[in-house]
């Protein structure tokens, strides 16, 4: 039988872990309300990028949409610089944003456009003799030469003649990091290195052919699990639940971001809001979920800790049986 004592235990550790992650996702929300200042900066110029765009001002946009990208990083701003580079016929950067859009966006509404776009203009820097090359590094900023020659830092994105270069990234206390390349005439290519080296864990070695992994039996006890208790379940259930209507939220919100570079300048004020609330909306969901999912885990884990022995002991005057539970 479980204590008065162990029960206590376990719900006061429970509530506590319920408790910090609570906490945590307040301070988190706390975190997206005090960035309202920039959100608001970055709407801003973001309809003054819209307003220069629609004048045939292609520059200003740029230079607006980048600047509101800095204070809110949004897929959707690589797109409309883009738009504007293209307008501006500049084929390089209009092909560096176009590929950075499908990058930042995993799933585009406009993906499939896009990328016939980005053939496209492969395919006139092609015909100019050269091909694009984007080189990022971990962590970011480090000095990059390509085949001998400082260019600039990472992440970095220019055009090279089509065959075989060597890229080197380097930085103040840490190893050079180089890699040989192939740059093909026809498309562009993404190249990263790791100054940290890639470094993994070390494996588990792996168990001698015949050896047993099989745990010593105890013939002196017999075992059993306490089982799930509706505690567990309450707890579990409620956090699946929170953290499946979190990624409902999530989803419409990516709706509302999706639609936005198709739909410039139209209803934005309203649509930027309420996807700004679902954000929210979708920590608060997730961190709630996340707290419960925690709590019925430690439930789960304490209880599978949690063995119950039953011991027998004989002697010339018969024979005591006891019940013994423990962690």
């Amino acid at each position: 039988m479980w204590s008065y004592w162990s029960v206590r235990v376990r719900i006061r550790i429970a509530i506590r872990l319920f408790l910090i992650a609570v906490t945590l996702t307040t301070l988190a929300s706390a975190q997206t309300a005090q960035s309202s200042p920039s959100v608001d900066t970055a709407r801003a110029r973001y309809e003054t990028g819209v307003a220069a765009y629609r004048e045939g001002r292609y520059r200003e946009a740029i230079d607006a949409f980048l600047a509101a990208d800095r204070l809110s990083p949004r897929a959707a701003l690589s797109f409309n610089i883009a738009r504007a580079y293209d307008k501006l016929e500049d084929v390089a950067k209009a092909l560096e944003f176009y590929r950075d859009y499908l990058r930042r966006e995993k799933a585009p509404q406009n993906g499939a456009e896009t990328r016939a776009r980005v053939k496209e203009l492969e395919a006139a820097l092609a015909h100019r003799g050269v091909q694009q090359i984007s080189v990022r590094s971990n962590p970011s900023g480090a000095s990059l030469r390509i085949d001998g020659r400082l260019v600039g830092t990472t992440p970095w994105t220019g055009e090279l003649t089509p065959g075989k270069h060597w890229a080197a990234v380097s930085a103040p206390g840490q190893p050079e990091q180089s890699r040989e390349f192939e740059l093909l005439a026809a498309r562009a290519i993404d190249l990263e290195l790791d100054l940290n080296g890639g470094t993994t864990s070390g494996a588990v070695p792996p168990k001698a052919s015949g050896e047993s992994t099989a745990a010593p039996v105890d013939h002196r006890e017999s075992r059993a699990g306490r089982g799930v208790t509706p505690w567990q379940w309450v707890a579990l259930g409620a956090g699946a639940a929170a953290l499946t209507a979190s990624l409902a939220v999530e989803l419409s919100r990516q709706g509302i971001e999706d639609d936005l570079p198709s739909t410039v300048g139209r209803d934005y004020d309203a649509r930027y809001d309420t996807m700004e609330s679902r954000k929210v909306t979708a920590r608060v969901l997730l961190g709630a979920g996340a707290a419960l999912a925690i709590t019925g885990g430690v439930l789960l884990y304490l209880d599978s800790r949690a063995q119950s022995s039953a011991r027998i002991g004989c002697g010339p005057g018969g024979c005591v049986g006891r019940w013994e539970t423990r962690f």
